[in-house]
This record gives structure tokens, C-alpha cells and sequence, in this order.
């Protein structure tokens, strides 16, 4: 990590609100399976440090669409759940609380070919989850010190009028983590 840092923070807010990430307009829910193989969590030990996550997708090639209504490819929609698994985790009464500002992400292939590192941070997954709106939990398992439990997380409401473009370009404007 360098320069000014990797993660978008609160003070971004004014940034999605701009860009139209706020709207309210309704919306076709729509939810794609998100091929996950599986999500391990170590929470920090230090409440000023990020913890950390792997997500392991379930094929290698994370380019392909996910399905043929959106122009959602695997990668986008992982990149969600790694969203939506942050904001659960950020919750005070959450299985396994943050004891600092967010999460430290690995993205890896099935073959375990690395995909990118992303930071974050509570503050920017609660904007998110303001800005596109939450669909219906979904069953999300969690490797939590080394103990595999399925979770009820809403899901990041990403298709929908204008939506898509918005998230995907979100996606690719994240940071990577060296």
C-alpha cells in the first residue's frame, strides 16, 4: 500500500451521490447466483487494523456472464458478495464484529490463481447498501476461526435501470491492494 491509501472511505459518499449511486427509483430485483466455493474470515486483533477474507470463486474464469439478462460477469457479482459478506460483518451484533474499520479481501480463481486484493472499509459497504438498496437475505457460509456456518445476508440489489453500468464501474475503479 502507498501514496494515499487503498480503500474508499466515508468522505467518498458525495462522490456515489453525484454519480446518481443514490437513486430511489423502483427497481427489477433480480439475483444471480453468485458461485461462490468459499468465504474464510479472520477478524483483526488490533480494533485499528483491517481484518481479513478470502473469497474463492467456484470456476476459474470469473470473466463469463452470469447470466444473460445483465452485463454482470462472475466477477462483479463476487465482488458483491464480498460487499454484502462486509456489511454483515460490520454489524455490532454480527456473528463475528469488526474490531476495526473493515476488511482486507483476497479474490482467488478455483485454482487458486489469484484474482486481486480489495480494502473495504464499513463505511463505504454501509454507502453501497444505501445507494443500491438490499434484496432478500441469502444462505452464505462463513469460515470463521475455523468453524463453517451459514449465515442469512441480504443481497446487494445491483440490476435494476442504470444500476449495472454504475456497479460495474465501481468495480473496476477499486483500488487492488499489493
Amino acid at each position: 500500500m502507498t501514496g494515499r491509501g487503498w480503500y474508499w472511505d466515508g468522505c467518498k459518499l458525495g462522490m456515489l451521490l453525484a454519480l446518481g449511486w443514490a437513486s430511489t427509483s423502483s427497481v427489477l430485483a433480480q439475483v444471480t447466483p453468485s458461485r461462490v466455493a468459499s468465504i474464510t474470515y479472520t477478524p483483526s486483533l488490533d480494533r485499528n487494523r483491517f481484518s481479513t477474507a478470502e473469497l474463492v470463486a467456484l470456476d476459474a474464469d470469473v470473466t463469463v456472464a452470469a447470466d444473460a439478462e445483465t452485463r454482470l460477469r462472475l466477477y462483479e457479482i463476487q465482488v458483491s458478495k464480498m460487499v454484502e459478506t462486509t456489511r454483515f460483518l460490520c454489524e455490532p451484533q454480527g456473528p463475528a464484529p469488526l474490531p476495526g474499520p473493515g476488511v482486507d479481501w483476497t479474490y482467488r480463481a478455483s485454482n487458486r490463481s489469484l484474482i486481486g486484493r480489495f480494502r473495504l472499509s464499513c463505511s463505504v459497504v454501509n454507502d453501497l447498501s444505501q445507494a443500491y438498496g438490499l434484496l432478500p437475505p441469502e444462505a452464505t457460509s462463513i469460515n470463521i476461526n475455523r468453524t463453517v456456518q451459514n449465515y442469512s445476508i441480504p443481497v446487494l440489489r445491483v440490476a435494476g435501470p442504470g444500476k449495472v453500468s454504475r456497479f460495474i464501474n465501481w468495480v473496476w475503479s477499486l483500488p487492488r491492494l499489493a
